[in-house]
């Protein structure tokens, strides 16, 4: 595994702990804001929603990513 994949990997792994992290913190707002208080003031939950799926989608992209580079490595090209 070369130092790159590591490294992608890594980060795909913590950026998707991030977006599981904001859906959460959305869900809790949410649930707050229905209770009629706030914890976080600056934002609303679908705000912060939105910043998960960013997020998320950027994993996705690098797990795309991952995929190709195994496939080809497989396979023996360089494309």
């Amino acid at each position: 595994m070369s130092n790159n994949r590591k490294v992608s990997s890594l980060v795909s792994r913590i950026f998707f702990v991030i977006a599981f992290a904001l859906f959460a913190l959305a869900v809790w707002e949410k649930l707050f804001n229905v209770l009629g208080s706030s914890f976080i003031t600056s934002s609303k939950p679908i705000t912060i929603l939105i910043a998960a799926g960013v997020v998320l989608l950027f994993v996705i992209s690098l797990q795309l990513y991952e995929l190709k580079e195994m496939y080809s490595w497989r396979e023996g090209s360089d494309d």
